[in-house]
């Protein structure tokens, strides 16, 4: 069984194996539903770190049953302030945390190369942001609540971009494609596309798809 020493004017739980004290010490959060960190009192995580009043206080680690990782700072027993939340398929968070949640700036990182870097609140994208992807493209704009929202420019990979804005993940309205050779067109989404005079009159053909669909991970 796990056993807490005391430290100066906080606690700290032992690394090894989680005894019933430590379980119930972490039971108190566990009706709190926070990116998916505490969703219930049958598999609590393991943790070692520092304690106050019972709770996860200051530098610590977590790791769940499905092999979910936080390692950094908490308060009150959620991660608060700067942290790293490591997922089972290796996605990465590392940067702010509030109240258990992804809140300030941070960056992610997905193991296929793709990369957001920005601005979070209550656990999804929301205001600056930029995504990457490995075979080149990139987004640079704002976010809300997760999904591409207002002013924005996309780069596809053969160097051509469109700039304009963006509303629920997708182009809104007029925009501007700009291609290497310096030409531009300007056009408006609209019924689901851009139309067929885009298509017609564009030197190169980047592939939309990543333009259109909002393909960018949680």
């Amino acid at each position: 069984m796990g056993h807490w020493r005391k430290r100066g004017s906080s606690e700290r739980a032992a690394v090894g194996g989680l005894g019933r004290s430590m379980r119930l010490a972490l039971g108190w959060a566990c009706p709190v539903i926070a990116i998916g960190l505490l969703v219930g009192c049958d598999s609590p995580p393991e943790y070692a770190g520092e304690l106050r009043d019972g709770k996860p206080d200051g530098q610590g680690t977590l790791i769940w049953p499905d092999g979910r990782k936080y390692v950094g700072e908490l308060k009150d027993g959620l991660p608060d302030g700067q942290g790293a939340l490591i997922f089972p398929d290796s996605k990465k968070y590392v940067g702010e945390f509030k109240n258990g949640k992804r809140d300030g700036k941070g960056t992610t990182t997905w193991p296929d190369g793709q990369k957001y870097v920005g601005e979070w609140k209550n656990d999804v994208r929301h205001g600056r942001g930029t995504v990457t992807w490995s075979h080149g493209e990139k987004y640079a704009g704002n976010f809300k609540d997760g999904k591409r929202s207002g002013h924005g420019t996309f780069t596809f990979a053969d160097g051509t971009t469109y700039e304009g804005e963006f509303d629920d993940g997708k182009p809104y309205g007029k925009g501007t494609f700009t291609y290497a050779n310096g030409k531009k067109y300007v056009s408006e989404y609209k019924n689901g596309g851009f139309g067929d005079d885009v298509a017609g009159d564009r030197p190169s053909a980047p592939n939309l798809n990543l333009l259109l669909l909002d393909p960018i991970g949680g």
